[in-house]
């Protein structure tokens, strides 16, 4: 009878252990974004720059979900697509805000894009901040939070702006990038 009381408070600390990690991972997800963001050798930008990022991700995904799931997990070196699925999924919601913790300024284009016509929108954001805005969608972790996948851009009028999708690793400590996927411009 004391065996199977042990097993079972292994199991529920087991458990419990395991909820903590992805809770953690979870709010790594903001301080991982403020590294890469922060780096300027993988955001190529002026440090004196002011840091303006876009409240909702507003950058077009580089290929179907389908296929972009396979790509990532290929790329992450992920076998578990229905890990990387879930978080593919949470993208869909995924917000900034968090980030004005870390100072950075958020532009709230989900709202202005609610109040202004196009014209008055840009000529609103260049104005308020000196040119444009940073554009970020949620990163897409391995198990092993060593890699990521990310998709950022800058983005100053309806054609003008880039974007670039980049395999990031943890390397003694500090996020590198791994691999160039993709980037336009306009």
């Amino acid at each position: 009878m004391k065996l199977i009381r042990l097993i079972a408070i292994i199991m529920i600390v087991s458990a419990c252990g395991q909820n903590q990690t992805a809770s953690k991972a979870e709010i790594d997800e903001f301080d991982f974004l403020n590294q890469v963001l922060r780096d300027t050798s993988i955001v190529k930008r002026k440090i004196e720059e002011p840091f303006v990022v876009s409240d909702v991700a507003n950058l077009p995904p580089p290929m179907r979900e389908g296929r972009e799931i396979d790509f990532v997990s290929q790329k992450l070196s992920e076998p578990d697509t229905i890990f990387l699925r879930e978080q593919f999924r949470k993208m869909k919601n995924f917000t900034t805000d968090s980030l004005e913790a870390y100072g950075f300024t958020i532009c709230k284009v989900s709202e202005l894009r609610i109040k202004m016509n196009t014209d008055s929108l840009w000529n609103y954001i260049i104005d308020k901040y000196n040119g444009g805005y940073y554009s970020i969608n949620r990163p897409i972790f391995n198990k092993a939070f060593n890699k990521a996948y990310i998709n950022f851009g800058y983005k100053c009028g309806d054609y003008c702006g880039y974007s670039s999708s980049y395999i990031i690793k943890k390397e003694n400590g500090k996020w590198v990038i791994e691999e160039l996927l993709g980037f336009w411009e306009s």
